[in-house]
């Protein structure tokens, strides 16, 4: 009985909050609106995306050997410069044509 007496005790929301909830939505559904935007933006963000979460899953199931293999094969050391700033232009570039509108 302690439980279920719990359980309804988490389950009531006083009127107040509900009302105040209602009053945000439309707040929450232009923020919405404001992320939807057209043209290339959203495929290449969703790309990019993609071949993040598949390079993590394949970082995940390679052994310790073979990813020690990869990052030689692609010379991670001699060209880290030009890795990290390929990263740093491409997030600046994502971070400012989200935000310009």
């Amino acid at each position: 009985m302690e439980v279920a007496a719990g359980l309804r005790a988490v389950a009531w929301v006083p009127r107040s909050a509900l009302g105040e909830y209602r009053r945000r939505l439309p707040q929450a559904d232009r923020m919405r609106k404001g992320w939807r935007c057209r043209g290339y933006f959203p495929v290449f963000v969703t790309v990019i995306e993609w071949v993040s979460q598949i390079k993590g899953f394949a970082l995940l199931a390679l052994s310790s050997g073979q990813v020690a293999q990869l990052y030689e094969a692609l010379r991670y050391e001699r060209y880290y410069l030009a890795y990290v700033g390929m990263t740093l232009a491409l997030g600046l570039y994502l971070t400012s044509a989200a935000f310009s509108g």
